[in-house]
């Protein structure tokens, strides 16, 4: 089964950094803006061939955005919001016992954001893989294990920062963070 998804929307006073008296700035609207995107929602079952209990659910979606800077007045993606996305994830349910397993993975992807004197972006985890293994009756409860960022996924920061308005001002300084993320280990007990 798979859910497809297209979308358009046309944003009248969009909310974003605008520029003040005195080379501040402050939250404000944009006259407009556009998003475009698409979404794909699938899942596939497997007990057609075979292999009882188990599934693959799969996500995938891309977003296209456009705004006015206030700055540049050049066209530049929406502040900060997921443009790409993906998702899978394989759960097998394991016939005439309460055990079930699964594997997964995530991907995010986020644009910058455009502050007046800084460009800023921020990618946590950007890719995701964990696995975990569940019973479904210990006492009642829902036991599960669950060992998440095995690939040791980073959290990163880009940042530029002017002295003054990005568009007229020089560069004051690069900052770049790459910060390792080590193992996730989660149990948790759901239940009464």
């Amino acid at each position: 089964k798979t859910r497809l998804r297209a979308y358009s929307h046309w944003i009248e006073d969009i909310v974003d950094y605008v520029p003040l008296a005195d080379h501040q700035q402050g939250v404000g609207n944009l006259p407009k803006a556009t998003r475009f995107g698409m979404e794909s929602v699938s899942t596939i079952q497997f007990d057609p061939i075979g292999w009882k209990g188990a599934k693959l659910d799969l996500t995938i979606g891309r977003e296209w955005t456009s705004v006015k800077d206030p700055l540049t007045a050049e066209t530049r993606p929406i502040t900060g919001i997921r443009n790409k996305w993906a998702f899978a994830q394989l759960r097998h349910d394991v016939p005439g016992t309460p055990w079930a397993w699964s594997a997964y993975a995530e991907y995010n992807h986020y644009v910058r954001y455009f502050y007046l004197t800084e460009v800023f972006r921020e990618l946590d985890l950007p890719y995701f893989v964990g696995v975990y293994v569940e019973h479904k009756n210990v006492f009642g409860t829902k036991v599960r294990l669950s060992v998440d960022n095995i690939v040791e996924s980073k959290h990163k920061v880009w940042r530029k920062v002017y002295d003054g308005y990005r568009d007229r001002s020089p560069l004051l300084f690069f900052q770049k963070q790459n910060q390792l993320v080590g193992p996730i280990f989660t149990l948790s007990i759901k239940g009464n």
